[in-house]
This record gives C-alpha cells, structure tokens and sequence, in this order.
C-alpha cells in the first residue's frame, strides 16, 4: 500500500506542478518565430500567403475567392459575396482597389462554403489559443501597421496582418 501512494505522490508532482503558473508567468510573451509560407488555391489559383504561429498556421490576408456565376446562382452572389464599398456590377468587383488590398466580404454560410480545401474559419478555440501564446499584447501584434487609423494600428510582428476589411449587413 505504501507503494501506491508513493506512486501517486510522484505522479502528482510530475504531472501537476509543472502545469501550475504564478501570477508572473501570465505576463510573459514568448518570442515570436513565425514561419511564412504560401498555397495556391485550386479553385481560381490565387496565392495566398501564410504563416504559422506555433501550431497553429493561418492565412496572413484575407481570402479572395468568388464562386463562377453560373455556378452559384447569381440573385445569392449579390448577397453573399461582397467588396466593401463596391455597388457596382458583380462581374467587376474584383477590379476595386479594395478587392485586392481587402478580399471579398462573405455571409457566414458563404464563408464556409468559400474556404479552400483543407483550410477551415477559425473557431473561438483557436483564437484563445494564439492569444494565449501571444499573451497580452496580442491585438497589436497580429494587426496589419497600415490601412488602420492612427491610434488603432498594429506592429504585425506575428505576421498575420490583420486588416480591417469593412463589413456590411443583408436583411432579407
């Protein structure tokens, strides 16, 4: 009996105090290394960069991918696919100045038919965990330093370079 107890008392020790933190340890940031690559979408082959922040890798801008008009029927593109800013016709959207800096604004449903194979939206999951690893200073670090105004630009050193790409809402 004393064998067993002794087992557990190391196997408490081995696996839970190394997973406790002190107050001082939620503050540290760990250095960044981000890994930069890129893949190109079958669907319209646009390359689309990316990197990868520990495990977790992402797209570093924002996708850009309409489906073919006769594809989709075109009542549904009007109101799921969108450019900030843009009213004009469908077909040339991807001529604005803000479709290149921006990509496409997408319903929900849109985005997650719209995302290229093997890639996924990002759930809540996986945002606690780059924020975790980012710590405290995350929003900054993953913010894009240009298209922001003055007092809300970023440093981008993950290499993420979030954007701010608009929104806009459909009421049916």
């Amino acid at each position: 009996m004393r064998y067993l107890s002794t087992v557990w008392y190391a196997l408490i020790i081995f696996f839970v105090l190394p997973s406790c933190k002190t107050d001082e340890d939620s503050t540290f940031i760990k250095p960044l290394a981000p890994i930069y690559d890129s893949f190109v979408d079958s669907r319209d082959r646009r390359v689309y960069s990316t990197v990868t922040l520990w495990h977790q890798t992402w797209m570093a801008e924002n996708l850009k991918y309409i489906p073919g008009i006769g594809k989709v029927d075109s009542q549904r593109l009007i109101q799921d696919y969108r450019v900030y800013g843009y009213e004009g016709l469908f077909s040339e959207m991807t001529l604005t100045e803000h479709f290149e800096n921006f990509g496409v604004l997408y319903s929900f449903e849109s985005a997650l038919e719209s995302c290229p194979r093997g890639w996924r939206l990002p759930r809540t999951t996986d945002w606690e965990s780059l924020f975790r690893s980012l710590g405290e200073a995350s929003p900054g670090l993953i913010k894009s330093d240009i298209f922001w105004d003055s007092g809300l630009k970023g440093n981008n050193k993950s290499g993420m370079n979030i954007l701010p790409g608009g929104s806009y809402y459909f009421i049916s």
